[in-house]
């Protein structure tokens, strides 16, 4: 049974559109203005929502701004109610994201046709949406033993080689040998997780309520973090050239610090010789653009498309350049905050910028 959301502030025509909505089998959810609809929208995450304009305290408009707002709610299909049907009024609902408009005086048919209407498209969406992750899970399946491949052929050969070297009573290369068996085991670890994270962000959903600590509100800290580990991962590597940040990113911490990770551990995975990883950032009032650069191995938006889930798996890529499903999880991340990433080669140089919402108290 769908669950639809009618908020309007006469209660009279509250309770008419219930009832045209519950005689066709509609579970009808009534609010008789703004703010209680907010939070029956939040409580519910309702199939449709319903909502007039002109309502004392919280208007309609206002009402969609915090319902578009909310990554649990924002693509809930919503329709204006009102008698307004001024080309300025019906151009601002569009922009806020409004999906139709019923126009007062209207008909149980007008209800009825648009609210399944919308469903109805709805439910296309979903359902072309729930068939292509369904396909991509299978690629990703079909591609998984080609990533594991290499740390696993490492595993193998140091093995039989401290194996050998045991039985011919040699112990002058264990620790060597042990080391790499290790971080080949380490390696193989962090590229099973990363099928896991990438399969479970494509259905990811939004917890209903996101406290404001578990935004990452200092995006520095989280960022120096970032950078220590890698460094660490990578010790013969130069250290980081970075501007601080000031301020936080909306993002939730754990998101914000696997974005800039994925993206860091794969610049100094691809960087030629002894040069240094640069990471720079140019903000604005919504919008921070961080941009990790370094010096090596061309790696195109193309590219990246190849490996997103948006088309099928680029084996080449994966088999001869061990390219891991890092950045596509950084831009799985990205995307459900409604940010973007960009990838520039430029006489030499890769840059990859990411595009983030800023935090704001």
């Amino acid at each position: 049974m769908k669950k639809i959301l009618v908020i309007e502030d006469e209660k009279p025509l509250l309770e008419n559109i219930s009832i045209m909505l519950e005689i066709r089998g509609f579970d009808v959810l009534k609010s008789n203005n703004g703010k209680s609809g907010v939070i029956l929208a939040f409580d519910n995450e309702p199939d449709l929502i319903i909502c007039d304009i002109n309502m004392p305290e919280m208007d309609g408009f206002q009402v969609l701004d915090i319902i578009r707002a909310n990554p649990a709610t924002k693509l809930i299909p919503f329709i204006f109610l009102t008698a307004r049907t001024g080309k300025d009024d019906i151009r601002r609902g569009m922009n806020l994201g409004a999906d139709d408009y019923i126009s007062k005086p209207f008909t149980e048919a007008d209800l009825i046709s648009t609210v399944t209407s919308r469903l109805g498209k709805h439910q296309a969406l979903s359902d072309t949406f729930n068939e292509n992750l369904d396909s991509l899970c299978v690629k990703i399946l079909e591609n998984m033993p080609c990533d594991m491949k290499a740390p696993l052929d490492n595993i193998q050969n140091y093995s039989a080689i401290l194996s050998e070297e045991y039985l011919n009573g040699s112990t002058k290369n264990v620790k060597e040998y042990s080391d790499k068996i290790y971080s080949s085991a380490l390696e193989l670890k962090k590229r099973f997780n990363n099928y896991f994270s990438y399969i479970s962000l494509l259905d990811y959903k939004f917890p209903k309520f996101i406290p404001p600590e578990a935004y990452a509100r200092n995006a520095n800290a989280i960022l120096l973090k970032v950078i220590a580990r890698t460094e660490a991962s990578y010790p013969d590597m130069p250290e980081v050239k970075y501007t601080p940040l000031a301020g936080g990113i909306k993002m939730q911490n754990e998101h914000f610090e696997q974005v800039v990770a994925e993206v860091l551990d794969n610049a100094f995975k691809f960087t030629k010789g002894k040069e240094s990883v640069v990471i720079s950032h140019t903000v604005s009032d919504t919008i921070l653009n961080l941009t990790i650069s370094n010096v090596g191995l061309p790696f195109s938006n193309a590219a990246l498309y190849s490996i997103s889930g948006f088309s099928q798996f680029n084996k080449t890529l994966f088999e001869e350049h061990s390219l891991s499903l890092g950045l596509a999880i950084a831009k799985r991340i990205l995307s459900l905050y409604d940010g973007s990433m960009n990838i520039e080669h430029k006489d030499g140089c890769t840059g990859v910028t990411l595009r983030m919402p800023v935090w704001k108290n």
